[in-house]
């Protein structure tokens, strides 16, 4: 006798693993059977972490941690990616990743080429210039903080300090 297990996709979480295994099918259905052993609910959030990334809402509270000039929130945020036992340097490259996303979105005007899943353009849409000129300062900021960090055992204080002046110097 066969059992019939009830799965469940959301159109948010099949769009996101489309993009993120960049049109190759087999990146897909390898992606698809992780999340299928992790839960047979594949929704967005059960997608992200399954494949252990950050929760993209994670991206969206840090930019506009430093658009508002939060250091306090943002330096909350990153001890307590570091307390999960997050391996910083991924995050750095997943959030260089998400803010060159949003800098395609600003110039492009559309999601289709970006990583970004389709459930987060209304929350684009309603970033105004100033959220895109600190992208484009934080994207040059991150791009030299992947290269400062590759080879630190450590590198929380250099991200933190990064992060620091990139949120300070938003006036």
């Amino acid at each position: 006798m066969e059992m019939e297990i009830n799965k469940i996709f959301t159109m948010d979480a099949l769009e996101f693993l489309a993009k993120i295994s960049d049109g190759g099918m087999r990146d897909a259905i390898t992606l698809l059977d992780k999340c299928l052993a992790y839960s047979n609910d594949v929704s967005l959030q059960n997608v992200v972490t399954a494949i252990g990334t950050v929760d993209y809402e994670v991206f969206f509270q840090l930019t506009e941690q430093i658009v508002n000039q939060q250091p306090n929130e943002m330096m909350k945020m990153i001890e307590s990616l570091h307390q999960q036992g997050k391996d910083l340097k991924l995050f750095i490259r997943t959030y260089t990743d998400f803010v060159l996303d949003v800098c395609k979105y600003s110039v492009m005007g559309t999601l289709n080429y970006t990583q970004i899943p389709n459930y987060y353009e209304d929350k684009l849409k309603g970033y105004d210039v100033v959220y895109y000129d600190v992208c484009n300062r934080l994207l040059r900021m991150l791009m030299h903080l992947n290269s400062d960090i590759k080879w630190d055992s450590n590198p929380k204080a250099m991200i933190e300090a990064s992060l620091y002046q990139i949120c300070m110097e938003n006036d």
